[in-house]
């Protein structure tokens, strides 16, 4: 789990990387991060960037390299990957290669979250302002019981995309759009809605309304929960000079309870991923 006790050897690794991945073959504007290959990097692909599948030298991971065509007709080169596996830790370690070898000026982490019921519904997007770490703290024993104190670094999302992101979920902006676009599958009966708000990231699957409540007391506006988005926002943030600005744009598939289930994960994943090119494509680099 990545915390607060964490930050000073996860900056220690960002420093080695940093020193050791000097040769770039290319540079790409934008960078798009899932956590999972099937539903959220599938998502991805279907997005209408000519994607092309790219290896690099000394480099697991498999990259899909493609251009976003932007509203002004100029383009912008676009690098998308998957986690090798879900969680925090594996999320920070790709995003610090990303950083490192591709010098995005935006990265974006798209897919799947669980919502808080009464705040958001099926397939709506999240926004996650600020991210932390809702496992990061102290567990200690008061009067014979387990007490969980928190101790949360809460990363915020940037003063400048808050302000577009917030001007397109007040507008309602694609939204209809987005719904109507969605032929695979059922969709939910009401309308697509963007939400900008707490979300806290844990190294646990949740189906659990305890622990939800849990997190809730941490920031009793949280919208959601979710595994990655803090880890790809802490590696961002601790890059200093090759710091880029970061989304975690996720949508709610479930409601971390025990009758979650699969059924909404590839709308969840497709209107997160929808959103995302949507951004790109008009307003980032207005």
């Amino acid at each position: 789990m990545l915390g607060v006790d964490d930050e000073e050897h996860l900056y220690s690794v960002l420093s080695t990387q940093k020193a050791h991945l000097t040769a770039r073959s290319s540079f790409f504007d934008v960078a798009i991060i899932t956590a999972l290959p099937h539903r959220e990097l599938e998502a991805v692909l279907k997005l209408p960037c000519e994607w092309k599948e790219h290896k690099e030298p000394d480099d697991d991971n498999i990259y899909h390299t493609g251009q976003v065509v932007l509203s002004n007709g100029s383009q912008k080169s676009i690098i998308a990957t998957c986690s090798p596996q879900m969680g925090m830790s594996s999320a920070a370690a790709l995003t610090a290669i990303v950083c490192l070898k591709f010098r995005p000026a935006l990265i974006v982490m798209t897919g799947i979250a669980a919502g808080i019921k009464g705040k958001a519904e099926l397939g709506d997007i999240l926004v996650a302002d600020p991210s932390w770490d809702w496992g990061s703290g102290k567990l200690t024993v008061r009067d014979g019981a387990p007490v969980f104190l928190s101790a949360p670094t809460q990363i915020p999302l940037d003063s400048g995309l808050r302000k577009k992101i917030q001007h397109l979920a007040t507008n309602r902006t694609y939204m209809d759009e987005i719904y109507a676009e969605w032929r695979e599958g059922k969709r939910p009966a009401h309308n697509l809605t963007m939400h900008i708000g707490p979300v806290a990231t844990g190294a646990v699957v949740l189906e659990d309304p305890a622990t939800v409540s849990l997190i809730e007391r941490q920031n009793r506006n949280t919208i959601g929960v979710e595994m990655e988005a803090y880890g790809v926002m802490s590696a961002a943030y601790y890059l200093g000079e090759w710091r880029p600005k970061v989304i975690a744009m996720k949508s709610v598939c479930d409601f971390a309870d025990p009758e979650k289930n699969n059924e909404w994960q590839a709308y969840a994943a497709y209107t997160s991923a929808s959103m995302a090119y949507r951004l790109i494509r008009d307003h980032f680099f207005e």
